[in-house]
């Protein structure tokens, strides 16, 4: 429905109600980002990501708000804190070629089939690319 001022004012509560969990966070720094709302997007992911440092969500999506904002060393590190290399560099890849960044997501791929050469998705997504 795009009504953003009230779905982050009940993401807001809903971080209240869960005792500020983690993945609470994380879904109220999604909902500010879908708003366009970067900077207090990147606020809740920290605040999530200080609540659990292991939390998924908060780190992958903090990770592919990064890359998005050209801040891809810093994305890195985000998605690796939770995911595997290859599982990184692949949904850095994903995030490239959905934004029409053809060559930064056959690096990335290149990246994710080098740490995982099994990584059949890589494999695949780096071929069509190729084509």
């Amino acid at each position: 429905m795009r009504d953003f001022p009230t779905a982050i004012e009940l993401w807001r509560q809903y971080v209240e109600i869960t005792g500020r969990e983690a993945s609470a966070y994380g879904n109220l720094g999604f909902c500010y980002e879908l708003a366009g709302q970067l900077a207090e997007a990147e606020a809740a992911y920290k605040l999530g990501i200080e609540r659990d440092g292991k939390n998924g969500a908060c780190r992958v999506n903090y990770g592919l708000l990064l890359a998005r904002q050209n801040r891809p060393t810093e994305a890195i590190a985000q998605l690796r804190a939770v995911l595997t290399e290859a599982q990184a560099h692949y949904n850095l890849g994903s995030l490239y070629e959905q934004m029409g960044r053809r060559e930064q997501a056959k690096a990335e791929y290149r990246r994710a089939v080098e740490a995982e050469p099994g990584l059949m998705d890589a494999h695949a997504r780096l071929a069509t690319l190729e084509q």
